[in-house]
């Protein structure tokens, strides 16, 4: 699967049409980011149901707070934050029965296989350091960011993240 890549120029040009109502516009932005907000999704969630469904809710999200959007941050940065407190609070709502279902196929194309060696390590990282990490390496926060949402000294954050990419590289290379 090709991915559909916006230059920082493209980007700043979609938002600001996507701002003043362009649907095509925010389009260009979920084809852009709808991969990778699903797999943080994936990571956090553990299930691709409920990944699929928050990635979508974000996005909804997004569309709604998009005239808030001040680029303080990127926009990258913001759209992850989003998705990522929906996860979170996903995560903390009571769940309903689930009628267990034998096989679920997520309409966003994900190749689980080059994936889940990464999967199966990151879910073995602590809440707070799978946290850390995705916040950073996807969701592209800085440590100083992360360390404001969390309410963590930035210190903290940075040991935090070495000791968590420690922890994944000693599992990818058993």
């Amino acid at each position: 699967m090709a991915r559909h890549l916006l230059t920082a120029e493209l980007e700043a040009s979609a938002v600001a049409r996507a701002k003043e109502g362009d649907t095509d516009a925010f389009g260009e932005l979920v084809t852009t980011y709808q991969r990778p907000v699903f797999l943080v999704m994936l990571l956090i969630l553990k299930n691709p149901a409920d990944a699929e469904d928050a990635t979508m809710e974000a996005f909804e999200r997004a569309w709604t707070a998009l005239a808030g959007f001040r680029a303080e941050s990127s926009f990258k940065t913001w759209l992850f934050r989003i998705a990522t407190n929906r996860a979170l609070e996903r995560m903390r709502a009571p769940r309903a029965a689930v009628v267990p279902v034998d096989h679920v196929e997520p309409s966003i194309e994900v190749d689980y296989g080059s994936n889940l060696d990464l999967l199966n390590a990151l879910g073995k990282l602590s809440d707070e350091e799978r946290h850390i990490v995705i916040a950073h390496v996807l969701g592209g926060e800085l440590h100083k960011e992360i360390a404001a949402e969390l309410h963590m000294n930035p210190n903290t954050v940075r040991v935090t993240y070495c000791r968590a990419l420690l922890k994944l590289r000693k599992e990818l290379t058993k």
